[in-house]
């Protein structure tokens, strides 16, 4: 299956961030491949509202992240996000990243087990 976009979950760009072995290396072969990487504005959130985030980090994060596709939550995201919500009991921010990917009919990259099972979306364990 060729993928052209991949939607990063906030997991999978925290433990990149972190340098952590598994994130880089997946995150990094699907770079090689030339994916774009799109990101939910709800993940702009997550990731930059660490209390300990220091104003070189943010610079740094940023500059990684700037040919990334942020897309923000419109109204028909919004509402899958709510149905996810209610159907798989999510929490807001991964309702609305469940349906970004479902809504864009891309892979979601992740290490959350309860995305996983939702078979709306194609997930990729990072």
């Amino acid at each position: 299956m060729e993928i052209d976009m991949v939607l990063l979950d906030t997991n999978a760009i925290i433990y990149y961030l972190q340098n952590e072995r598994q994130a880089v290396a997946c995150i990094d072969a699907l770079h090689k491949k030339n994916e774009s990487f799109v990101l939910s504005t709800i993940t702009e959130v997550e990731v930059f509202s660490h209390p300990e985030l220091q104003a070189e980090t943010i610079l740094n994060i940023s500059q990684w992240m700037r040919d990334f596709i942020v897309v923000p939550v419109d109204s028909i995201i919004a509402r899958e996000a709510a149905r996810f919500r209610r159907e798989f009991r999510l929490k807001t921010p991964d309702a609305i990243i469940v349906a970004t990917a479902f809504s864009f009919g891309i892979p979601c990259v992740t290490r959350d087990a309860q995305l996983k099972k939702i078979k709306a979306i194609t997930t990729i364990a990072c």
